[in-house]
């Protein structure tokens, strides 16, 4: 608080509102609150604190904005995890964010056959496991032609990443080592 001679604390706990007493003669102060860094991303945010004078019916509010220091979550890199064997061990990549979000997080997934050697319906089958990062199984989708080989997962608030593993046919032709790589961004803010 500061009333005209500098800043002083309010004592008591102001989260659920709390009196405080004005010096007399007072007619405007000022009013700040400490901010905390928590190193999520959660876009700008509104603060409001309400006020009345003893005696008074209506509160007074005023707003004020938090900026946002974080940067939006991206995706930061696709880091490899694990290869493959053909009808076997599904290859596996590891989507990291630069920073988790307050909120679930939309991640475009992207294999499109131009982006590597192995072939969709001969040596893997279009459908991916979704797992998270601590290896619980989050969901499964399936690429093909109609969705461009590409589909939109969701990841849950507070989540520094996924893992994300191709489900391997044996096509019973020996063409040697295959690659596959795959993209990943977030819609509207990052691209593969």
């Amino acid at each position: 608080m500061n009333y005209g001679n500098g800043w002083v604390k309010a004592s008591g706990d102001f989260s659920a509102g709390n009196w405080i007493d004005v010096p007399a003669n007072t007619k405007t102060f000022q009013v700040r609150s400490q901010t905390t860094e928590d190193g999520t991303y959660e876009g700008n945010e509104s603060y409001t604190i309400k006020a009345k004078a003893d005696g008074q019916s209506n509160l007074v509010s005023g707003t004020v904005t938090i900026v946002e220091d974080e940067a939006a979550t991206i995706v930061e890199s696709v880091t490899h995890l694990r290869d493959g064997v053909e009808g076997g061990t599904a290859p596996g990549w590891t989507v990291n964010f630069n920073n988790p979000s307050d909120e679930a997080t939309t991640v475009r997934l992207n294999f499109n056959d131009g982006l590597h050697q192995a072939d969709i319906g001969a040596d893997y089958s279009g459908k991916v496991l979704i797992y998270n990062l601590a290896g619980q199984k989050t969901g499964e989708v399936v690429l093909n032609a109609a969705n461009n080989y590409q589909a939109d997962i969701s990841i849950p608030a507070g989540q520094q990443g996924v893992r994300v593993y191709a489900e391997t046919l044996n096509d019973n032709v020996y063409e040697g080592n295959e690659s596959i790589t795959i993209g990943a961004g977030v819609p509207a803010v990052s691209n593969w």
